[in-house]
């Protein structure tokens, strides 16, 4: 392999390993942004307006109490999956998450086209 073949391959394999590692603590949307712009200017701190949604399942703690260790995580699996599409469907970021409690941002860190409506269609 050539030097400079291989350089661009160290190159890809980094960009492919700091896109992993952004998307474990950032939304994917704002890591691929970061990586397409080359800087993370977009997470400094600023002011905009934004909707907030915080989502819950009503009983959950009181049927994880009771119910089987795996059929708590399928069930958090399931809603996880169900509201993981529809943030993405609304543009929503998740800005956080513990347990079946979710904190959904509308029109931050990313500018949200459908907002104020996101929440509502989400909802």
């Amino acid at each position: 392999m050539e030097p400079d073949a291989r350089a661009a391959r160290g190159r890809q394999v980094n960009e492919i390993e700091r896109m992993g590692r952004l998307k474990r603590f950032l939304a994917p949307q704002v890591a691929e942004l970061i990586i397409n712009s080359g800087d993370d200017k977009v997470l400094d701190s600023h002011r905009r307006n934004v909707s907030i949604a915080y989502c819950a399942l009503r009983g959950f703690a009181s049927f994880a109490e009771f119910a089987e260790p795996e059929e708590v995580l399928n069930v958090l699996r399931e809603y996880h999956e169900c509201l993981g599409a529809l943030i993405h469907k609304f543009e929503g970021t998740l800005e956080r998450y513990a347990g079946e409690g979710l904190t959904i941002l509308f029109n931050d860190p990313l500018p949200c086209p459908t907002r104020p409506s996101g929440p509502y269609g989400c909802g």
